[in-house]
């Protein structure tokens, strides 16, 4: 599934001639873009892309679940809230 949404935001970069602002378009310009009209070698392969995208769904959904869990427990205790 995410090397379908890489191949999307590539191609989509390709055919804009540009990348958008998110998070993965930000890392795959900085991987694959130019230097001075000069192709760069790639600093990441497409596992290590990868690997990063899911650490950060990953570490996002667990923060999310910290706080919701946090804010039930603090509601529960604190009912006047």
């Amino acid at each position: 599934m995410l090397m379908a949404i890489i191949g999307e935001c590539l191609a989509a970069a390709k055919e804009v001639r540009g990348y958008s602002s998110d998070m993965l378009s930000v890392m795959l310009e900085a991987n694959t873009g130019s230097n001075d009209g000069k192709i760069r070698q790639q600093a990441m392969s497409m596992d290590e892309i990868i690997n990063e995208c899911k650490a950060f769904f990953f570490t996002g959904h667990d923060t999310t679940s910290h706080l919701l869990t946090w804010a039930m427990f603090l509601l529960s205790t604190h009912p006047e809230w």
